[in-house]
């Protein structure tokens, strides 16, 4: 009879000095738990690959949920823009500020669909990316003009009106510059 010897290392028999050659695992008995071995890496690999799979969808679902906030944000942008840049551009300052809130709620709800950390993750993608890159572009620059370029132009039309700045005697008055 052959008596395998135990190796303290690996916690596993060896065979013993005349016992036949082969696999110490399969003389040691361990062969019936190789096809539990082997089920066990398989039923791991697929759930890992499962959870990878239901995280990927799980980013695209909420990437193409932000992107339609981000849309119906910057549409409902748009008439307040052209709104407050008519207003303006008739010199009426009240009525560019009375459109400045909604203006403002708008970009600011549309930039911050942009800001989310799955949405900067996919604009690092090949084929996607350059296309979310530039709607973050455009809704960081919709909300600064809203937030600093609008309101310091109203402020400032407010202040200094064509007719204040209109040539006395071939001078410009600087006077409505200066106070602005």
């Amino acid at each position: 009879m052959v008596t395998p010897a135990v190796d303290t290392e690996r916690g596993t028999a060896a065979p013993g000095p005349d016992a036949p050659s082969g696999d110490a695992d399969t003389l040691a008995g361990a062969a019936p738990d190789a096809p539990a071995r082997a089920a066990r890496r398989g039923r791991t690999v697929r759930r890992v690959v499962a959870v990878v799979l239901l995280l990927l969808l799980v980013a695209v679902v909420w990437l193409g949920v932000r992107g339609l906030q981000v849309v119906q944000s910057l549409r409902s942008a748009a008439p307040e823009v052209a709104a407050v840049h008519a207003a303006l551009a008739a010199a009426d300052v009240d009525a560019a500020s009375a459109h400045l809130p909604a203006l403002q709620e708008h970009a600011g709800a549309a930039l911050a669909g942009t800001r989310d950390p799955v949405w900067r993750a996919a604009s690092s993608l090949p084929w996607l990316g350059p296309q979310l890159r530039a709607v973050a572009d455009v809704t960081a620059a919709l909300d600064l003009t809203a937030t600093d370029v609008v309101p310091a132009v109203a402020e400032l039309a407010d202040v200094v009106r064509p007719d204040a700045l209109a040539p006395v005697d071939g001078v410009v008055p600087l006077a409505p510059l200066v106070a602005a």
